[in-house]
């Protein structure tokens, strides 16, 4: 992979805005997926491709007490992570189609994906 292709590492509010902010193959309505989505990614992960195995991903379903779930997708552990200032990676989700709203995606060919990369964050955002 080439250096200027390594993933970002950002905070879970800088995860969100990027997220948000985000214009990126003819879409931009994009997003961080929940803990049930990021899920789905990494049980589809060996065909969807690009996931980094030695670190934990966000999702945007937070927990009580200011924690968010993450995903490591070395082996599918989540857990309620306390740390939301902490950077960790990042995958996008575009709601391309409604099939994947429901959880219940048809096939690959429906969802969107964006890794957030170096090259492509505000140096303030990186963690």
């Amino acid at each position: 992979m080439p250096a200027d292709a390594a993933l970002a590492i950002l905070s879970w509010k800088n995860a969100i805005d990027y997220a948000v902010s985000l214009d990126a193959l003819g879409h931009r309505d994009w997003r961080v997926p929940t803990q049930n989505e990021l899920d789905v990614l990494y049980r589809k992960r060996a065909v969807i491709g690009g996931f980094s195995i030695t670190g934990w991903y966000w999702s945007c379903s937070p927990c009580s007490h200011g924690q968010a779930w993450v995903q490591r997708f070395s082996d599918g552990h989540q857990f309620s992570y306390p740390f939301r200032s902490e950077g960790l990676l990042l995958r996008c989700i575009c709601l391309a189609d409604p099939a994947f709203r429901s959880g219940n995606p048809k096939s690959n060919r429906h969802w969107l994906m964006h890794n957030a990369r170096r090259k492509d964050v505000n140096a303030n955002q990186l963690r």
